[in-house]
């Protein structure tokens, strides 16, 4: 009877020790953030149309208004990793045709990319939305296990003149 009871208690003791050893070691702080925002500098509305196999995905498609930034992609990430977001989720597409004022379009190729036309902006230019070196990285918050900021790709007046 005494080993009955003692295994019963043991049993209690162990489903309540496991469950708070696991949550008593989980660390209580918000998730890290990293947003991706495109600047859009210019007079001209701004439309990006990600292409992949010759085929626009409508659901990617981003349109920015003059003298607007807009957060494209939002994503937590654990710890302080920090990633660009957009241009990651963007990796499996051929290109992003940019659209001023939905007539003027130029293509932005990645570097793997086998389009052959001779107007475009290659990976290599430093106005390539394609280049994650062109991107300017911000933190906004660091705290002891996470890091919150955002990446900023800017069109300028001279995108909009380089695609006439």
């Amino acid at each position: 009877m005494l080993n009955a009871l003692r295994n019963g208690l043991l049993k209690k003791l162990f489903f309540l020790i496991i469950p708070l050893s696991i949550f008593g070691c989980m660390i209580d702080e918000a998730p890290a953030w990293v947003d991706s925002h495109i600047k859009n500098s210019t007079s001209h509305s701004i439309k990006l149309l990600p292409y992949r196999c010759g085929m626009v995905d409508n659901e990617r498609i981003v349109v920015i208004k003059p003298d607007v930034d807009t957060v494209v992609d939002r994503m937590s990430q654990p710890g302080k990793s920090f990633q660009p977001t957009y241009i990651n989720n963007l990796s499996f597409f051929d290109s992003i045709l940019v659209t001023f004022d939905d007539s003027i379009k130029i293509p932005h190729i990645r570097c793997d990319s086998t389009y052959t036309g001779s107007h475009k902006v290659p990976f290599s230019s430093k106005r390539s939305l394609m280049n994650i070196n062109n991107w300017t990285k911000t933190y906004t918050s660091e705290t002891k296990y996470a890091l919150n900021g955002y990446y900023m790709f800017t069109f300028v007046e001279q995108d909009y003149l380089d695609a006439r």
